[in-house]
């Protein structure tokens, strides 16, 4: 009886270990390109940024020498005609002061660029006689400010004087879902304060509501005050709407729930352009507000003179449904997901992207899963639509392999524990 279950786990044993070598060496190229490999420390620490700061010297237009403070890490460029003729570079210490060779230190603490500029000039003139100078702005100092708040990596930032507070926000990972980005507080070292609206300028271009930053300003970015009137925004899959067709609540799905303060008398059209809601990806005629445990339906796209003047109310939830543009491979390929969809595309089409795995059945046998009815289409020259997702089954001799695979080592440990407790 022994013999003839050894020689049954030999024979398994030597179909799995020729299975597992053919699979070993065709998988090595496809570890290194998997997501794991992709997302490892080693990969994290080879691209990792140790300072978050905007690129230097990028700026929109030039310096306004009326507006710009000179500060700790300014840099002048004086020349010197005439006589003789030299060229000296000046750096802004911390103390405010620039020390310039044969002139000395000259103060220029709290001068905007103009004075600062003027100030050397007439230190120049004033030790050197029958010579022409000039005096350039050359380098532009880097300060620090703080970003606190409902955003993904606040801490300290640093910038120049021609960064605007988009920048920093930007640099941080933008606001979470739950911040107002109408109320953005921008503190500054002599106790005033600026309060902002970002998203007037994300919306209009209105940078009154992005202001230049200055050394040491503190950006505060609130949460949605839940006391006053707000609005929950929510993007969901077609899929999942389309599956509660006719209840008052949208089953769980994978969805961006976001608070907006909400301003008095806003109605729907208004509101949606404010939010930048308008985009090529969601479904306006398919838009959901929730209001009381009564569901609204409101088509947007056909119906816009009915229902752009829809007032809403605070606590209203408003679901936008995504257009799905994708087609899901499952099963056995060798890069299952989400691929972007193209018309008149078979399932053999996506499955050939996706790499069909040897262990994996005929085309005759793959599935395709229509969104919403769930209803199942066969083969492989199935014409996909949008959000389908396709499975491809595997062998059921594969199925086998990998069973024996699992029973061989637990027999092993079985028949081990017998050969101890029959001696």
């Amino acid at each position: 009886m022994k013999n003839i279950i050894f020689s049954i786990l030999i024979l398994a044993g030597i179909l799995v270990a020729q299975n597992s070598d053919s699979k070993e060496n065709s998988s090595l190229f496809r570890e290194r390109e998997s997501f794991d490999y992709k997302g490892s420390m080693e990969q994290l620490y080879k691209n990792r940024t140790f300072m978050r700061s905007v690129v230097p010297q990028v700026l929109e237009q030039t310096v306004n020498e009326l507006d710009y403070i000179v500060g700790p890490g300014d840099i002048f460029l004086i020349n010197v005609f005439g006589q003789f003729e030299n060229e000296y570079q000046a750096v802004v210490a911390p103390d405010g002061t620039v020390v310039i060779p044969s002139l000395g230190q000259i103060d220029l603490n709290a001068l905007n660029l103009k004075e600062a500029k003027k100030k050397i000039l007439q230190k120049i003139k004033k030790i050197y006689l029958d010579i022409e100078a000039s005096v350039s702005f050359y380098g532009m100092k880097k300060f620090r400010v703080y970003l606190t708040g409902a955003v993904f990596s606040p801490g300290t930032y640093f910038v120049q004087g021609t960064d605007r507070a988009s920048d920093v926000l930007d640099l941080s990972g933008g606001p979470k879902n739950w911040s107002d980005e109408t109320k953005v507080e921008i503190r500054h070292l002599d106790n005033t304060c600026d309060t902002v609206n970002l998203s007037l300028f994300y919306l209009e271009a209105d940078k009154k509501n992005n202001p230049l930053l200055h050394s040491g300003d503190m950006i505060y970015v609130p949460m949605v005050d839940l006391s006053k009137p707000y609005i929950v925004v929510e993007n969901k899959s077609e899929q999942a709407v389309k599956r509660a067709a006719f209840v008052t609540h949208i089953p769980e799905d994978k969805s961006t729930i976001k608070y907006f303060s909400l301003v008095e008398g806003e109605t729907l059209a208004p509101f949606m352009r404010r939010i930048s809601a308008y985009n090529s990806v969601i479904n306006l005629s398919g838009l959901i507000l929730l209001r009381d445990g009564k569901r609204i339906n409101i088509d947007l796209q056909n119906h816009y003179e009915e229902f752009s003047t829809f007032k809403l109310q605070t606590k209203d939830r408003l679901i936008i449904p995504d257009l799905n543009t994708y087609v899901y491979v499952q099963g056995d390929v060798r890069i299952p997901g989400a691929y972007p969809y193209n018309v008149n595309l078979t399932a053999n089409d996506y499955i050939g992207r996706a790499g069909v795995l040897e262990r994996a059945k005929s085309s005759e046998y793959v599935m395709v899963v229509r969104p919403g009815t769930n209803e199942v289409l066969r083969g492989g020259d199935v014409p996909v639509k949008k959000g389908d997702t396709i499975i491809v089954p595997r062998k059921s001799r594969a199925i086998i392999r990998d069973y024996i695979g699992i029973i061989i080592p637990v027999a092993s440990i079985l028949l081990s524990t017998y050969s101890i407790y029959s001696r």
